[in-house]
């Protein structure tokens, strides 16, 4: 019989008992897992060694737990949206008791004895937390949020901002770029997109980093076609037409056409829907967002 991998393998996992789990899950074999029926767990999830999970916990998917993390949730919760992660050691509460002394304390008393404090925790999408930061119970950490090290987060946050400190504190703004690898990198593996995987829609004077976006103004198709076809000679470097097919230009893979897209979006003054991207197979396509 042969060594057992460090991670439970695909059967193990589904008799673990969980309420759902999706695919591409690896689960250290050192991960102590209570209440496994109140945890939900999406594609692509890594959870590392020397983890505790306990109560009800929602994971999403491309979420990476690191080793040492604790997540207590009972039944208020803890949900973790996709490409959120925890570096290791850090410890989320969504309930703790009362220890001001008007009560008893700690799990081996009668709840009657005690006052157990909770509310549900939620990470939204691409939230970080550094390793030993502690998150307390009703904590919302907003999409984008991270966390320095060694943070302790007593308040929800507010969306792509760095908090650190004791208590947190938002010290900077965190940039948006990750909005178009996310979109690149679902492309590739062939997810079908929808509106909420979109890049944040760039202001008329500056883009996500404070960078100065020169537009043009566009008065009829002429100059409209002129310029995308000056786009498409500086991102291919060489000469299309208009009418050239994406799969017949060399170069023209996922990260050129999102390259292009973003391109075409900041400089003609469009908003192309996520699910339309992949449709466009030609520079003549985007005469259709035009008006």
């Amino acid at each position: 019989m042969g060594q057992k991998t460090s991670f439970y393998d695909r059967e193990e996992l589904e008799q673990i008992g969980f309420a759902k789990v999706g695919k591409n899950v690896l689960i250290s074999r050192k991960a102590s897992i209570y209440s496994p029926h109140l945890i939900e767990i999406g594609n692509n999830v890594r959870i590392d060694d020397f983890c505790i999970l306990s109560g009800r916990i929602r994971i999403g998917n491309h979420v990476h737990i690191a080793s040492g993390c604790y997540l207590f949730a009972g039944e208020y919760g803890i949900e973790m949206e996709d490409f959120s992660g925890l570096s290791s050691r850090v410890v989320i509460y969504a309930l703790t008791d009362d220890y001001s002394g008007k009560y008893l304390t700690n799990p081996t008393v009668p709840n009657k004895f005690r006052n157990i404090i909770g509310g549900k925790v939620h990470l939204g999408k691409h939230v970080n937390v550094g390793t030993g930061s502690t998150i307390l119970p009703g904590v919302t950490l907003e999409e984008g949020t991270s966390v320095g090290a060694l943070t302790l987060v007593n308040k929800s946050t507010q969306p792509w901002g760095i908090y650190v400190g004791i208590p947190a504190r938002r010290i900077g703004e965190r940039k948006k770029d990750l909005l178009k690898l996310e979109k690149l990198y679902l492309m590739e593996e062939g997810v079908e997109l929808t509106n909420d995987v979109d890049v944040q829609a760039i202001s008329e004077d500056s883009d996500d980093n404070n960078r100065q976006v020169v537009r043009v103004s566009i008065t009829n198709v002429q100059e409209l076609e002129a310029k995308l076809l000056e786009i498409g000679r500086e991102i291919f470097e060489k000469e299309i037409g208009l009418h050239d097919k994406r799969e017949e230009i060399s170069g023209w893979d996922s990260f050129a056409h999102l390259l292009l897209v973003t391109r075409v979006e900041e400089e003609l003054g469009l908003v192309i829907p996520t699910e339309e991207v992949s449709k466009i197979h030609c520079l003549k396509d985007f005469l259709r967002f035009v008006g």
